[in-house]
């Protein structure tokens, strides 16, 4: 779900499109749509180290796609809504290379443990929440 509200957030800045950002964003819906198969795998084996690492690889997949297309918006300032404060979008890249760095260091934890390594998963998406409160104080929209 966060995806989806930062996806929507991403799209609401912009000010036109073009066919490269079209492939990036098809980019990242790929490894979205690709999401549900490695999480039914990796609730009916949650022991299975290759289910683990399935869930972990297709996570941070989409996260290294949604960091590349926050890159080519942050780039290509003729797509932004020049109202815009570019620096929000840097800061949502830190971020999210934070969070995609932790998915990685989960993978190379599930060789020592796909419990620990299951539990960084889920603990992973909480580090979001406090920037999006953070932004919804700034607008005054809390």
């Amino acid at each position: 779900m966060l995806y989806w509200v930062a996806h929507h957030d991403l799209m609401r800045i912009l000010r036109s499109v073009s066919s490269g950002l079209l492939w990036m964003n098809n980019f990242f819906l790929m490894w979205l749509a690709l999401l549900p198969f490695p999480t039914e795998m990796m609730g009916a084996y949650p022991h299975n180290e290759t289910a683990v690492l399935f869930f972990g690889l297709i996570t941070m997949m989409a996260a290294i796609a949604f960091i590349s297309l926050r890159l080519y918006v942050l780039f290509e300032r003729d797509l932004l809504d020049p109202q815009f404060d570019a620096a929000y979008l840097r800061h949502s890249i830190r971020n999210s290379a934070i969070g995609t760095a932790l998915y990685f260091i989960a993978l190379l934890v599930s060789y020592l443990s796909e419990q620990i390594t299951i539990t960084m998963y889920a603990l992973i998406p909480f580090l979001f929440f406090v920037p999006v409160r953070i932004k919804e104080q700034a607008a005054g929209t809390e």
